[in-house]
């Protein structure tokens, strides 16, 4: 039988719309129901320190922006850490990139069922997106599915004063020692999963 978790967490991120009158700083709670999928503890424990690395180090403090937002490129010149989306971050649409994210990033070692997301913006409304769910605008193949840490399409470019620096923030995950190197690749045996303590809730 597989064994089901769930784990809530809590992030706060700056959403700049261009319907909106200015950025404004949204404060998340999100929980997360998954499944283990191998017989390896250890890729349960790489796996689930994804999930608590991204969440912490990229989506914490992040700004979410849409791909076609006339102010991008000046977003991006403050050296932010520029989430950038297809469409205007709204809450469900946060959601539904976390979820893919996450998927992606675990690599079948736990399965992502269930994203159910919420912010102070949207009067506590809860938006779930679940395995059964279509992606959407997010079925383009961009940084959201790719397996690794970064956050980006591709580098972009920064002007200090009359230089044009292109700055590549990509990383892999054995750069923090969350690779699979030291993990079984056993797959469809389900077992108990000991997961690290952490401070999210």
């Amino acid at each position: 039988m597989n064994v089901k978790l769930s784990k809530k967490f809590r992030f706060r991120t700056m959403l700049v719309n261009s319907e909106w009158d200015g950025p404004v700083i949204a404060s998340y709670s999100c929980s997360i129901t998954m499944y283990t999928a191998t017989d390896d503890v250890v890729a349960h424990n790489v796996a689930y320190s994804r999930i608590q690395y991204w969440i912490r180090n990229v989506m914490q403090d992040s700004i979410m922006i849409s791909k076609d937002n006339q102010r991008l490129n000046e977003w991006q010149a403050t050296g932010a850490r520029c989430l950038i989306i297809p469409d205007d971050p709204v809450d469900q649409l946060v959601g539904i990139m976390l979820f893919c994210k996450l998927t992606a990033m675990t690599q079948d070692r736990l399965i992502i069922h269930e994203v159910s997301l919420h912010s102070d913006l949207d009067d506590d409304v809860v938006y779930h997106h679940d395995i059964d769910d279509e992606l959407g605008i997010f079925e383009e193949n961009d940084w959201w599915l790719n397996p690794g840490p970064g956050y980006e399409s591709r580098p972009h470019k920064h002007r200090i004063k009359d230089k044009v620096i292109e700055l590549d923030r990509s990383e892999e995950w054995k750069d923090m020692g969350l690779d699979w190197h030291n993990t079984k690749e056993s797959v469809n045996t389900i077992v108990k999963a000991r997961f690290t303590p952490n401070d999210d809730e």
